[in-house]
């Protein structure tokens, strides 16, 4: 048996054990619903993205299950902020839009000028310190940018927070009407 195989065995047996071991804390638990493993149509990503490619590209999970497996195998309770995490980068985009005056689709396009490129490096900006996303999942709620334009749009609104003051008092009116406070 190659080492290859070896691992793909290995593999294989730990995601058996991972799959017996959540639907195990679910049977014991009440208050969770019965665990429900329906084949999808299409790839169905889960809340958490904890599952491994295959399982996830495969079938739809619910939530429920997820939560468990999480609490079973990782030792932590998904907070209802990191779910509603997932509504906070389109609040603020559309709250940036709405203050700099532009669309939505317009924020998130490929186009490169001044009138839409700061507007969406300040919402890079405010999505960043509001929330727990990191670059690579910004990149993707903003146009299918990679993770170091990202990191360009926060270095360059930091900047620019320090010398200008039109954008200083435009990223702390839209934090307060954000409702966040960024130290």
């Amino acid at each position: 048996m190659s080492l290859v195989d070896t691992f793909h065995r290995a593999h294989l047996e730990r995601q058996l054990r991972i799959k017996s071991a959540a639907l195990r804390h679910l049977e014991a638990k009440q208050s969770l619903p019965k665990v429900v493993v329906k084949a999808a149509p299409k790839p169905v990503a889960p809340v958490f993205r904890v599952w491994p490619r295959k399982v996830r590209s495969k079938y739809r999970i619910d939530k429920s299950y997820e939560r468990a497996w999480c609490i079973t195998l990782l030792d932590f309770e998904p907070s209802k902020e990191v779910a509603m995490d997932h509504g906070r980068v389109e609040e603020i985009q559309r709250a940036v839009c709405e203050h700099y005056g532009i669309s939505l689709p317009e924020m998130i396009s490929k186009n490169r000028i001044v009138r839409l490129s700061l507007p969406r490096h300040v919402a890079v900006y405010l999505a960043l310190k509001l929330t727990k996303k990191s670059y690579p999942d910004l990149g993707r709620r903003f146009g299918g940018r990679d993770h170091s334009t990202q990191i360009h749009a926060v270095k360059r609104v930091k900047r620019l927070i320090d010398t200008d003051e039109e954008v200083c008092a435009s990223v702390e009116m839209l934090t307060e009407h954000l409702g966040g406070d960024i130290a």
